[in-house]
């Protein structure tokens, strides 16, 4: 809301703003003066000082700039460089260091709260993370992978939005992509922060200087993150091995099947991220090859929230009998045995589908002992089926070898952990 003695004006500036689509929060105006809801802001007056030289005609009275007389006494000058007529673009730097622009935001200091907490209880949470994905949506289709993405209310509609895959990411950036640039000469401008719909995004902070630990200090290091989308969650001291706390102010994380549709909570599938920070190269439903499964938990350190397990690489399913294994759950199995390396292989063998486990270890190990190990642990690497217990439709082979004896990447120096020849 704009209070103003002059509403067709910013009536004017509100329709340039919106007219190339941006996402922003509706403009509305108001005589000067009139009761209106909400925190008044006094915007103080622009005066161009314009020099010896004058102005641009069009930036005289009925413009944006107020003349000497009737300008208010913190009113901000600018004065025109020597040989231009115009200001320079933009013109925010003067604004956002006057005293008025503080105003603008609310900062609220909550001593021994932490950061989990003071979200959890934000009764504003759902709609400001509403209003992120809206932005996000209507930003993401300048380009040309979102192009054709369709307008959102709220994060309900998250899920029916398209899946984007590494490679189409991969088709429409550098150095794939060619039409990022035109063969206009350069403005002279350089990239500029776009805005956002700030009364609904507070900024969040968290400072240390005020009765830090070393265990809050030791949680910056202990967080699991994507190479494209940043971090994705962080451990505390009451989750272990490959469980983390998510932060949906950072990165909202999905699970989906093979089709791409959200599996129920708890189970395991692709994991999709949609990164809320990233505007400018923006990352919805982003499937970044990894695999897991999210759940509620009401944590020991006193977070509520959703939990990530992660499970691994999606090239590290193993799927057969109409199941699946993942191989990081394997070797999690196998780590009593001590051995360095886990290969995994499927193949096929006179019409039966056959899993060869081949490890390496600096002591020698029994292949029968962790063959009758593993289908304990794992029943469906046994002979049971669903259909017909007499066919021989799966094996299980394991094989052990010492250290350094399975065959090496050249140039890594690295085993190949999943190989399916199934389809070979």
């Amino acid at each position: 809301m704009i209070r103003t003695e002059r509403p067709a004006l910013w009536d004017e500036v509100a329709a340039v703003l919106h007219e190339p689509g941006f996402p922003l929060p509706t403009v509305r105006t108001a005589p000067a003066g009139e009761p209106v809801r909400g925190t008044a802001v006094e915007v103080p007056d622009l005066v161009l000082d314009a020099g010896p030289g004058g102005a641009d005609p069009a930036l005289g009275e009925g413009g944006p700039y107020a003349s000497e007389e009737r300008a208010g006494a913190d009113a901000i000058r600018i004065r025109l460089a020597p040989g231009r007529s115009r200001p320079p673009a933009p013109i925010a730097a003067p604004d956002c260091a006057a005293p008025w622009f503080r105003r603008v935001y609310e900062a609220t200091y909550l001593g021994g709260t932490t950061l989990a907490a003071a979200r959890e209880a934000d009764p504003g949470r759902t709609g400001r993370l509403d209003a992120r994905l809206r932005y996000l949506v209507g930003m993401a289709r300048y380009t040309a992978h979102y192009r054709d993405l369709p307008p959102v209310s709220g994060l309900p509609d998250l899920s029916r939005l398209p899946v984007l895959d590494m490679a189409t990411l991969e088709e429409c950036s550098l150095p794939r992509a060619r039409d990022l640039t035109t063969d206009a000469p350069p403005s002279g401008g350089g990239l500029i922060t776009t805005s956002s719909e700030l009364t609904r995004m507070p900024v969040e902070a968290y400072s240390t200087g005020q009765q830090v630990t070393a265990e809050l200090l030791l949680m910056l290091v202990r967080d699991f993150s994507a190479n494209d989308g940043a971090q994705l969650g962080y451990q505390c001291s009451s989750l272990g091995g490959t469980s983390h706390h998510l932060n949906d102010d950072y990165n909202l994380v999905g699970v989906v099947d093979d089709d791409g549709l959200p599996v129920p909570e708890g189970e395991s599938g692709h994991l999709l991220i949609t990164a809320m920070q990233k505007f400018e190269g923006p990352l919805i439903r982003y499937r970044i090859g990894d695999v897991g499964r999210v759940s509620h938990r009401d944590c020991g350190c006193g977070v509520s929230g959703r939990v990530l397990e992660y499970l691994g690489r999606s090239d590290g399913q193993l799927k057969f009998k109409a199941q699946t294994v993942h191989y990081n759950e394997l070797v999690d199995a196998l780590e009593k045995f001590r051995g360095s390396q886990l290969q995994a292989e499927l193949l096929t063998r006179g019409g039966t589908e056959t899993l060869v486990l081949r490890t390496e270890s600096p002591e020698p190990l029994d292949p029968g002992t962790l063959r009758e190990f593993l289908i304990g642990a794992f029943p469906v690497l046994g002979h049971l089926q669903a259909y017909d217990d007499d066919l021989e439709v799966f094996e299980l082979v394991v094989e052990c070898h010492p250290e350094g004896a399975l065959e090496r990447n050249p140039v890594s120096g690295k085993i190949k952990t999943v190989i399916d020849r199934r389809l070979a």
